[in-house]
């Protein structure tokens, strides 16, 4: 595992378990055990940027949900938070940052909070 980015180190806020969003002919339903469990994150509110991309979606919902593990998330997952319960829906593609010659990797995801 690579060692964390130093300027993300502001501190693991969470520990997630993430459940795979399944979408058949017939329904879309989430999976009922994890995929992944344990996942130490940093939750963040949205960026501007961020913020600018999905104009649809109130700003107290979207969060950056920094994760340093290299398990493969996809659009549509759900992430639960072991801390709070809360939920947060990914959208769209993880960021994946990997700089091998320092050791640096960690995926950036958007996630939605189910309110």
């Amino acid at each position: 595992m690579a060692i964390p980015s130093p300027f993300l180190m502001i501190g693991i806020t969470d520990t997630l378990s993430v459940y795979r969003f399944i979408k058949t002919s017939q329904k879309e339903y989430y999976d009922t055990s994890p995929v992944f469990t344990g996942i130490k994150a940093q939750i963040t509110p949205a960026s501007n940027d961020i913020l600018a991309f999905y104009p649809d979606i109130p700003a107290a919902q979207l969060f950056e949900i920094y994760i340093f593990t290299n398990d493969t998330l996809i659009n549509g997952d759900k992430m639960i938070s072991a801390e709070t319960s809360n939920e947060f829906i990914i959208r769209g593609e993880p960021a994946v940052y990997n700089e091998i010659v320092l050791g640096i990797y960690y995926q950036k995801i958007v996630g939605v909070m189910v309110v």
